[in-house]
């Protein structure tokens, strides 16, 4: 892991942390069955290849929409844009999410949450498709009782078959964005 990205997630763990302490007022988000949420979310990230071994930046955007099938349990469907600087690539999914809340009736609301399916790349040269598995925690500081602020943890893992052989790519980013509880 290299410094930039330590330092990252040092810097989001101990905001998650202190927002964990500082949310005492009882915001309850609407995490009961029959409930859903939308999220948006930006993610910047770095990683290293394999081809050149040098780290590029990675921007991400993450549209999300769930459904609690039970109370604070969501089944969801989450979009995924990144464009990578380096090989000026983007790569696009579409994976079906569970994701389970730990509502405690306060301000802040940690989660954990795993996503499985269709993950493709896109350069000059190439267009492959693969699967994906992703896993993510965070949590949501609640603003009111329907709107809050999204802080994360994400792992990609992206495979594809490219002439015979499987390639694969491994993303660890933060996540920043706004989930609405309705």
């Amino acid at each position: 892991m290299n410094p930039l990205m330590k330092k990252t997630v040092h810097l989001l763990i101990s905001a998650l942390l202190l927002g964990w302490a500082l949310a005492a007022h009882s915001a309850q988000a609407q995490t009961n069955q029959g409930s859903f949420h939308l999220s948006g979310a930006s993610q910047i990230s770095f990683q290293n290849t394999f081809a050149d071994g040098e780290s590029q930046s990675v921007f991400t955007l993450q549209p999300s929409f769930g459904f609690f099938v039970v109370d604070n349990l969501s089944l969801g469907l989450t979009g995924l844009v990144t464009y990578q600087s380096g090989l000026e690539s983007t790569t696009y999914a579409a994976m079906p999410t569970l994701t389970y809340y730990i509502n405690m009736g306060r301000g802040f609301i940690p989660y954990v949450g795993l996503g499985l399916g269709y993950v493709g790349m896109a350069t000059k040269d190439i267009n492959v498709g693969g699967l994906g598995i992703g896993v993510e925690a965070g949590g949501v500081l609640m603003l009111n009782d329907h709107v809050g602020i999204d802080l994360g943890l994400q792992y990609l893992r992206q495979q594809y078959p490219v002439d015979e052989i499987k390639s694969s790519a491994n993303t660890l980013g933060a996540t920043l964005g706004v989930t609405a509880f309705f």
